[in-house]
């Protein structure tokens, strides 16, 4: 059967491509590989393997004694949550988080310490288990000891969304606090939700990702009942096998990653590094049964093709694709018949496209797995090498041809061609989830403006702030390739405005001219008036508070003269000596 085209809702292309974008400016991990996202990327470009025997005592009777474990205690680390109040999977989560905010540029010690207005930053984290372990060890203790064997924090550390608001708790975010459920593919979906709230001007920041941390007889015996664990407990180093012949499914894994998204202006304003552009996202339902995928990979397909119209992009637009495969035999075909059906899609004569699986190094890590998916494609993009699918010795050939090049045994330099990574999840019930990353330019060099004092320059950044909280609610929507240009007009212009300000109205000014620019630009944009024209009156009724030579009017004492009854001009003003 066919899939029909998409109807995906979204703007057509025009619009699309005028909405703010969204940018990946941190990454954070914590995985079987190491601590950190230099250790998770340098691990798999070297081929190493994070599945390692489960030596505890309670495993020792289980069917299953291997596991994709972190080798460290999150608790022992430096600056580690105590144990007492936190579960394990809020550890991983925080620690992830700590350092995608560092890698982002962010101070340490939180928001405010940043300059960024806390209700303006939000954090979404996926998880299936949350602190399931703990209910799981509570029920223990109950029975060994009765009521007075569980810890008052039981009931807190046993909800999902735990991670999260330790989180929140340690950067000292307001914003928003989302916590998602679905599989698998709860980890992308979380990092798909943030993409839209930024998009849609909820927040300007966003921390996004997943944890887990489930590695318990409970969850390792019932995986082994559901028959989708690999059994190879002597070889653990080989028995996460994506797209092999020889696959007998999955290694269960622990472990965080999480990804700073922040919309591009805010991003560019601050000098901020950037790995890539978050350009979109897509979800879709099997609907076929709770446990198996659906084998024509019809959902899966269909979240593909949601991830690139949402991106703006098309299947030729593809330059790699970072695979879900868990290593179970009819997950890893799904997906290769998904991946294949739209490959097929690009134009006659489109080189094939290069396809990894990382669980071959880390197992998987459920519903964290998609975050750490994005984290791996982020930095594909940023360092342009694709790392190999290990433990894949032996190709399945139903799992490759018709365009899908599985990338085996050494990492391969990513091709020019294409521009955009999928990163796949799909997860159990049906769930399906997948994120389009896009390759950026590097920013090109800012024009110099006028030499700003300390004033202008609080200024600047003050302003910033003030016009962020109006960005993506107004209608003002600013197309990426005027942004970067707009960006520098104004920021001469509030520089120029600071030289005739009083110093202690900085903030009072910064909020009045931030106010006028985006609803002049709102208004220009309903009446059809070039937003060009708008900075350039807005320029002309500022600089009327300036001397004829341009610089502020002095008075004897060297004071400004102008600027203690210095007001940014009025929007029904420029507007009318537009019409």
């Amino acid at each position: 059967m066919d899939i029909p085209p998409v109807r995906d809702g979204l703007p057509d292309t025009a619009s699309r491509q005028a909405r703010h974008r969204v940018v990946v400016t941190g990454l954070g991990a914590i995985t079987p590989l190491g601590v950190g996202a230099g250790e998770l990327w340098q691990g798999l470009v070297e081929g190493r393997c994070g599945v390692r025997p489960l030596e505890g005592a309670e495993f020792a009777d289980q069917p299953v004694r291997i596991g994709a474990t972190v080798p460290a205690d999150p608790v022992a680390l430096p600056s580690g949550l105590p144990a007492r109040r936190t579960d394990r999977a809020a550890q991983f989560a925080v620690l992830a988080a700590r350092e995608a905010w560092r890698d982002a540029g962010f101070d340490p010690s939180g928001a405010l310490a940043n300059e960024i207005a806390p209700e303006r930053v939000g954090v979404s984290l996926g998880t299936i288990f949350g602190g399931a372990p703990v209910l799981v060890d509570g029920d223990r203790r109950l029975r060994a000891r009765g009521p007075r064997g569980l810890s008052p924090h039981t009931a807190a550390m046993t909800v999902p969304s735990q991670a999260t608001a330790q989180v929140l708790l340690d950067l000292r975010i307001t914003g928003e606090a989302r916590t998602v459920v679905s599989a698998c593919a709860s980890s992308t979906e979380a990092i798909g939700q943030s993409i839209d709230r930024i998009r849609q001007g909820h927040v300007d920041v966003m921390l996004a990702g997943g944890t887990e941390a489930a590695i318990v007889p409970a969850v390792m015996a019932s995986f082994a009942a559901m028959r989708v664990l690999s059994a190879r407990n002597n070889e653990p180093a080989r028995a996460s096998r994506p797209f092999a012949r020889d696959r007998d499914g999955f290694v269960h894994g622990e472990g965080a990653a999480v990804l700073v998204l922040e919309l591009e202006e805010h991003a560019l304003a601050r000098g901020a590094r950037i790995y890539c552009e978050a350009a979109g996202w897509g979800l879709s339902a099997d609907a076929h049964h709770i446990a198996a995928p659906n084998p024509s990979g019809e959902g899966l397909m269909l979240a593909m093709r949601r991830a690139l119209a949402d991106a703006g992009a098309a299947p030729a637009d593809i330059a790699h694709i970072n695979a879900h495969a868990t290593g179970t035999q009819d997950g890893d075909l799904a997906e290769a018949a998904a991946v294949r059906r739209l490959l097929d899609e690009r134009p006659a004569g489109s080189p094939a496209v290069p396809v990894t699986a990382v669980k071959g190094n880390l197992g998987h890590l459920q519903g964290a797995s998609g975050a750490v998916g994005a984290v791996v494609a982020a930095l594909t993009l940023h360092h342009g090498r694709i790392p190999p699918t290990i433990g894949c010795d032996d190709l399945d050939d139903a799992c490759a041809g018709h365009l899908m090049d599985v990338v085996t045994r050494a990492p391969r330099e990513l091709n020019a061609a294409g521009d955009l990574v999928l990163s796949n999840s799909f997860g159990l019930g049906g769930h399906n989830a997948v994120l389009a990353l896009r390759r950026t330019s590097p920013a090109p060099p800012v024009p110099p403006g006028p030499k700003a004092s300390g004033s202008a320059q609080n200024l600047v950044r003050e302003f910033h702030r003030a016009f962020g909280l109006g960005v993506g609610t107004h209608p003002a929507t600013v197309s990426p390739e005027l942004a970067r240009h707009r960006q520098v007009l104004l920021e001469e212009e509030v520089a120029e405005v600071a030289e005739v300000a009083e110093t202690d109205r900085l903030v009072d000014i910064a909020h009045e001219l931030a106010d006028v620019v985006y609803t002049a630009y709102g208004t220009a944009l309903v009446h059809g008036i070039d937003l060009d024209a708008v900075l350039a009156e807005i320029h002309r009724a500022n600089m009327s508070k300036l001397g004829p030579d341009g610089h502020p009017v002095l008075r004897e004492d060297g004071k400004v003269l102008k600027g203690p009854s210095y007001r940014p001009p009025r929007v029904a003003d420029v507007l009318a000596s537009l019409q």
